[in-house]
């Protein structure tokens, strides 16, 4: 690996120029590390919107992920919104009680 020095020399002589270089050990406080910032504080924790939920899914046909987001588009609802609605009304055709959330 080519020395600091040598490197300055090859770019002023690209440059055409000569101007002095500055050793890093005398180059004083100008170039010291600078100070860490302080650390963030961790702000109070919020509860997480899926606290109390479980997570339910299934690995299905790309086309019910487009007509799930189509639906999404044309009723405004949360996908979330849209899953329970089915799950619901397949939970009536079988007599069994509904989630209401």
């Amino acid at each position: 690996m080519a020395k600091m020095s040598d490197i300055q020399k090859q770019l002023e002589q690209a440059a055409g120029a000569r101007h002095s270089v500055i050793p890093l050990a005398e180059a004083g406080p100008s170039l010291a590390p600078a100070p860490e910032p302080p650390k963030a504080v961790p702000a109070a924790a919020k509860p997480s919107p899926r606290a109390g939920k479980k997570h339910v899914g299934a690995h299905l046909n790309p086309a019910f992920t487009a007509n799930l987001l189509i639906a999404k588009a044309r009723t405004g609802k949360k996908i979330e919104t849209l899953i329970a609605d089915a799950l619901n009304e397949l939970f009536r055709s079988l007599n069994l009680p509904v989630v209401e959330d």
